[in-house]
């Protein structure tokens, strides 16, 4: 094994370089003090836009040009360091906690008799002086938040160590494209290295997507904050659903109208975008159609005319589809790795140390394999205690099966999916159907603060470390420092936005709309969730998707497993405009020719990004310096 570390270590010192520096750290950290209330606001105000990937374009944008002004540029690694880091501006839910104390005191809650039956580790009890007080500093919220700044913890532990067993998998064994995260390194490779020809195709498509970004979120997001609603265009899309109702009941249809989608379908490979475009024309139109039509299943008799598409997708996901969409999902994550198995066993003797890489590794030195083991394990089991002394009656095997194998399954489904398309996906319900399939018959459990770790968001991000050439320890290092800081500025900055105002309220729109909602769902779950739950539709599922997947491989068709259950599994809208994208890169392929838009595609794709990031980010800032005028204190 010391050979083994010492190996790998000489053989990348020179190839992989540190962007933690003084200047990286700084940037990182005034990201996260200053762009978490923007998105906070944003979370309270607003809804659609992509929030994350505006900061980071942003965020790069503006302190590669400062420091190339101040007569040092930042180098490829530096300005990485500050773009990955700026990801913790939106990464915890700060204001899910103020939702919980919203839930003990909604009518729902009280109407199903849950509103003295919420455990007050969840949340402080009903009565409790926070409520009108608005504050988090109360003795009443010590155990909800302490429990929640652990679990925060865990997770991102337990996080890192399965997307270092996905790194070996899915970016050295397979090597997956990864096109998101192409597109990102090429976005920080064009603004540090200042290639004219590169530089000049980004701001060009930069220009365009922030005159449509403008339209589609600056102006309407200044004018809500003012009083004004204004929209020009439709977020997140634009709902043709009743155009089919009369003939095609069921299903639906729509145009997202981000053009941030526009961009994943310029690089994605024509093959999976097809294939994104069949599963979601056979899921929102075909068969949701046919099972309306001859009244089969309980979403059949949940469908009421004058649907729209979300509606259509909540609904259907949990009448129909739901069983469904897990089998698949799990077979879509194993059978890949059954028919590249050769691939998968040789990381795994690499990473267990038992032989030398093969070829070249791309991303950089291998962790030590006992390090990683021994933090999933202690992970797992520090939350199996955990929650065990949180509702003791609870199932301990369904607690393990959470924490371990179904972790690892779930790490290789997300990753692939990721890997393959782009697209970042969850098992839907997944947290439900665990409790369902463990016979818990009580209510506290339903709270409990199940934790989703598989890695995926991690392993993008050492993705774009190996594009970018950054030292992946460097990338550690500043996470884990500027992350409890995030924690910190979180709390601070919502229970400011607290203080000024209720949350919902006229000045926070945005949770009245959509927290009754979700209190919805969470009261049907816990009040009658019996007949959701089909293992036998969950096993059919699987041996269809796995027969289909097997005769893919062994004829080697033209054809994504992987592309397919997205297009399943996503909003019709999103999978649409993917299309789209893909069918605008083939046109522009076809004038200038294959082999030079191979070569300028993910810097289109950058721009597009970098252009509506703006347009995102000046809105926000707009609307902030709106509402505080507004809304000031007397």
């Amino acid at each position: 094994m010391k050979n083994m570390n010492s190996y790998t270590s000489t053989r990348f010192e020179e190839k992989f370089e540190s962007g933690l520096t003084w200047r990286s750290f700084l940037a990182a950290l005034y990201t996260v003090c200053i762009f978490t209330p923007a998105v906070i606001w944003a979370q309270l105000v607003t809804t659609g836009a992509n929030l994350l990937a505006a900061i980071q374009v942003s965020v790069i944008l503006i302190f590669v040009e400062f420091a190339r002004y101040s007569g040092k540029p930042l180098t490829m690694q530096e300005a990485t360091i500050i773009y990955l880091v700026s990801s913790l501006a939106t990464a915890l839910p700060f204001t899910e906690k103020i939702y919980r104390l919203y839930f003990v005191h909604s009518p729902i809650a009280q109407r199903f008799g849950l509103t003295f039956e919420i455990p007050t580790w969840y949340a402080p009890a009903y009565g409790s002086p926070v409520w009108w007080l608005r504050t988090f500093w109360h003795t009443d919220w010590l155990v909800p938040i302490g429990l929640w700044i652990i679990t925060q913890c865990l997770g991102t532990i337990g996080a890192f160590a399965f997307a270092a067993i996905a790194r070996e998998i899915f970016i050295e064994a397979e090597r997956l494209p990864f096109p998101i995260q192409q597109a990102s390194a090429q976005l920080i490779i064009t603004l540090t290295e200042r290639s004219e020809e590169r530089l000049s195709i980004l701001s060009g498509a930069a220009f365009i997507a922030a005159i449509y970004g403008i339209l589609l979120y600056t102006i309407p997001t200044i004018a809500q904050a003012a009083g004004y609603p204004i929209r020009f265009i439709p977020i997140p899309w634009v709902d043709y659903t009743i155009y089919l109702e009369s003939a095609m009941p069921g299903a639906s249809f729509g145009i997202a109208t981000d053009i941030m989608l526009i961009a994943q379908g310029l690089i994605l490979p024509t093959g999976i975008s097809a294939m994104m475009i069949a599963g979601s024309i056979i899921r929102f139109i075909i068969v949701n159609w046919l099972t309306v039509h001859l009244g089969v299943g309980i979403w059949a008799s949940h469908y009421t005319p004058g649907m729209d598409i979300t509606r259509i997708f909540q609904e259907s996901t949990l009448y129909l589809w739901i069983n469904p969409i897990i089998g698949m999902g799990f077979a879509v994550g194993l059978i890949p790795l059954i028919f590249h198995l050769r691939r998968v066993i040789n990381a795994f003797k690499v990473l267990g140390g038992r032989v030398k890489p093969s070829g070249e590794r791309i991303s950089g030195r291998l962790f030590p394999p006992k390090l990683l083991l021994t933090m999933i394990i202690i992970v797992g089991f520090a939350f199996i205690v955990m929650y065990n002394r949180l509702v003791p009656e609870f199932p301990l095997w369904a607690l393990i099966t959470w924490e371990y194998p179904l972790m690892f399954v779930l790490m290789l489904i997300t990753v692939r999916v990721l890997g393959e398309t782009g697209i970042t996906w969850e098992v839907p319900y997944i947290r439900q159907l665990l409790i369902l399939a463990s016979g818990y018959r009580g209510i506290d459990g339903w709270f409990l603060p199940l934790n989703l770790h598989p890695g995926t968001a991690w392993t993008a991000n050492f993705k774009i470390c190996q594009l970018t050439k950054t030292d992946i320890i460097s990338w550690i290092k500043a996470y884990f420092v500027v992350f409890p800081i995030s924690i910190l500025m979180g709390i601070i900055y919502v229970n400011t936005f607290w203080a000024v105002a209720p949350i919902p309220s006229a000045i926070y729109p945005m949770p009245a709309i959509t927290w009754p909602v979700q209190a919805m769902f969470e009261v049907l779950w816990i009040t009658r969730p019996e007949q959701y739950f089909r293992p036998d539709l969950i096993v059919y599922s699987f041996m269809g998707m796995s027969i289909f997947g097997s005769i893919v491989y062994l004829t080697k068709l033209p054809i994504s497993i992987t592309g397919l259950f997205m297009g399943i599994t996503t909003p019709i809208p999103f999978i649409f405009t993917i299309f789209l994208g893909t069918i605008i890169g083939k046109v522009i392929a076809w004038r200038i020719g294959r082999d030079v838009y191979d070569n300028i595609k993910m810097i289109l794709a950058a721009g597009l990004m970098l252009g509506e990031g703006l347009a995102i980010i000046i809105g926000v800032a707009g609307a902030l310096i709106q509402t505080a005028i507004w809304a000031r204190p007397y």
